[in-house]
């Protein structure tokens, strides 16, 4: 038995005969392919077929991406998005109010007068905030990336597939 195929096709010709001739246009393989993601190589080996790889790195990234964004954005859930838009706004003026209480911080000083605490209150309160969900960033950015990388080293649609994507949180206490 004689196994031929098309240069970079998965085409995969068998020749039972006693006698086997190579196809005008085909060469011979060394083994049979290993699976529809396998195309022929030159050298008559079979590898795989890089836009199945592609297409498996990609779906994986996109499984990724998911199962963090669905953390982070559980994490900011009950807040509207125009407040979450003031997040980075509100930690920079509390950490510049901590360090400096002479500084006069305008988005902080009127939502401490609109909810009826003190501007120390408040600058507390966003600061602790803040530590809370950068450990959560942090501990679910550092997970993400960490598959990245592993995904990134992946050679096979297999390799890819045995990625399973679990993002722990941290221990909170």
């Amino acid at each position: 038995m004689k196994i031929y195929s098309i240069i970079s096709s998965n085409v995969e010709h068998i020749d039972q005969r006693s006698h086997p001739v190579c196809p005008d246009g085909f060469i011979e393989m060394t083994g049979r392919r290993p699976d529809e993601h396998h195309i022929a190589s030159e050298d008559g080996t079979w590898r795989e077929d890089g836009s199945a790889l592609d297409r498996a790195k990609a779906a994986k990234l996109a499984e990724i991406n998911a199962a963090c964004d669905g953390i982070l954005n559980a994490a900011v859930y009950d807040y509207p998005a125009s407040e979450v838009q003031t997040f980075s706004q509100q930690t920079a003026e509390a950490q510049a109010y901590l360090a400096d209480p002479a500084t006069i911080p305008p988005l902080l000083s009127v939502l401490a007068q609109m909810r009826g605490i003190t501007l120390d209150e408040l600058a507390e309160k966003v600061m602790a905030k803040h530590e809370i969900f950068s450990l959560l960033a942090g501990c679910v950015i550092g997970q993400r990336q960490a598959l990245e990388d592993r995904l990134e080293k992946c050679r096979t649609a297999a390799d890819v597939m045995a990625i399973d994507v679990t993002v722990s949180l941290p221990e909170m206490g």
